[in-house]
């Protein structure tokens, strides 16, 4: 009854709780010495880090110093910059954040502008259980375990996150613990297990070039829906060891023994493709309704190519023949659910091996609009476009010059170099969609520039006019000119 009960009066506009919290949140004060509900704190790097960081004015400039003064259920929002600086104790590691009790920090426009950066001397984030964290890059962490983020438990949740280039002497690079969804990890280095992770549940993630000696992308844990590739293990499980995989693809990884994975259990998942010196794909586990080989014991295994649409470039989606299709078990927590692509997890009745469901689709996408150049020199191009948007998934654009295609990329730029100089190119774009259906091109002729050169012109008769661009202007003697002309 007390909450919003108070009166206000002229004392408390600027003033703070015991907590250090707005003395007036809503309209109306609290009785008592705290204030009641969930606020937002505001973390800035041009703040003015005034506490308790209530504005974008008066943000702070640190994620500790706004996390600090949180109390459980409010939010810490944060917008673009490198957060480098700062940090506390926690589990054993100085953190760069330490996430002490059950808040929110969210970034305003995600992972590509807002990162966490443990300058390879401190552990990126610890979390304590209920605590979230939301669009961020969390690089160059170090610690023991859990080099990027250390969960207390599963009940730390980690979204929208890209964890990129952490290391850990023991276990999960990465993250230690924790449960995340649609993440990115790369690039994380763990000297013993969990080079991506380490005892973590994953939903809808992608780990790719994690390192480690045991559990390359993953050691323990369970994922869903999620993309294991061209991870390495030093001794066992390239992708993963001993981790429960559902509806997972786990492919070109490496290893000593059990390339793809080691021990564990899986589910509707494809492990094709690996190496590794004893079993490439395998050399332990439990198999159900997988695509994998060689074939092995289990309930519904195949053996035959999963048929991919274009695993060079990492589209692990079915291709129409594909033996993957309509072949896996479904189960309960399918309900409702859906795939890496956000498409729905069951079709046509049963569910797929691997991460993507297949559709039939054989509708092109739009052809990319506003093709332009960038730039134009002698020897090279820059090309811009718009993107393509609407469709299901990433789009992967085709460049083509002269009519042959020299290459394909998910940005909307590409820079063509080795050209000769003035002469004319016709460059064309495509976008391909997740079913590799191909648009119409976007096409756009241009001609290169000439190579620039200073002409310094030397006559008895110039005007003597530096930098002599002209023989009306022309110097009078020849070492004029060469002096001109450097």
């Amino acid at each position: 009854p007390c909450i919003n009960a108070g009166i206000n009066q002229d004392w408390m506009a600027n003033a703070v709780d015991m907590d250090g919290r707005p003395r007036i949140r809503g309209e109306v004060v609290d009785m008592g010495a705290y204030e009641a509900g969930a606020t937002i704190l505001y973390v800035s790097p041009s703040g003015a880090h005034v506490s308790p960081f209530a504005s974008w004015a008066n943000a702070a400039t640190t994620l500790q110093a706004a996390i600090d003064i949180a109390a459980a259920g409010d939010t810490v929002l944060v917008t673009n910059g490198v957060y480098a600086s700062s940090g506390a104790f926690a589990e054993g590691a100085t953190n760069r954040a330490a996430i002490t009790s059950a808040l929110a920090v969210r970034s305003v426009n995600g992972p590509a502008v807002t990162i966490i950066d443990g300058l390879d001397t401190v552990r990126g984030v610890y979390m304590a259980d209920g605590a979230a964290l939301e669009g961020f890059t969390v690089t160059n962490g170090l610690a023991e375990a859990g080099g990027g983020v250390y969960c207390h438990s599963n009940a730390a949740v980690i979204s929208n996150c890209v964890l990129a280039g952490n290391s850990a002497s023991y276990a999960g690079a990465g993250i230690f613990n924790g449960t995340r969804y649609h993440c990115m990890l790369t690039g994380n280095s763990g000297s013993s297990y969990g080079g991506g992770a380490y005892n973590s549940t994953l939903h809808h993630c992608i780990l790719t070039r994690n390192s480690a000696s045991g559990g390359g992308g993953a050691a323990k844990g369970a994922l869903y829906n999620c993309v294991l590739t061209r991870n390495y293990a030093g001794v066992t499980g390239g992708g993963a060891w001993d981790a429960l995989l559902y509806k997972c693809a786990v492919i070109s990884n490496a290893s000593s023994y059990g390339g793809g994975t080691s021990g564990g259990i899986l589910f509707n998942s494809i492990v094709y493709y690996n190496m590794g010196y004893d079993g490439p794909n395998y050399n332990s586990g439990s198999f159900s309704f997988c695509c994998t080989t060689p074939l092995p014991d289990g309930t519904g295994n195949v053996a035959n190519p999963p048929m991919f649409i274009d695993p060079a470039i990492d589209n692990l989606r079915l291709a129409a023949d594909s033996p993957c299709i309509d072949a896996g078990i479904n189960q309960d927590w399918m309900t409702g659910a859906v795939d890496l692509d956000g498409k729905p997890r069951i079709i046509d009745g049963v569910v797929d091996m691997g991460a993507f469901e297949w559709i039939l689709d054989n509708t092109p996408p739009p052809a990319p609009q506003n093709l332009r150049a960038a730039f134009i020199g002698p020897t090279n191009v820059t090309l811009e476009w718009d993107a393509v948007t609407g469709e299901i998934g990433e789009m992967i654009y085709g460049v083509y010059r002269d009519g042959v295609r020299i290459g394909t990329t998910t940005a909307t730029h590409w820079d063509d170099a080795g050209l000769r100089a003035n002469t004319p190119y016709q460059y064309a774009v495509s976008v391909y969609d997740v079913a590799n259906n191909e648009s119409g091109l976007s096409v756009l002729p241009v001609t290169t520039t000439s190579f620039a050169s200073d002409i310094h012109y030397v006559s008895r008769s110039g005007a003597h006019n530096p930098p002599f661009a002209s023989w009306a202007d022309a110097a009078t003697n020849i070492q004029a000119a060469i002096d001109a002309a450097g």
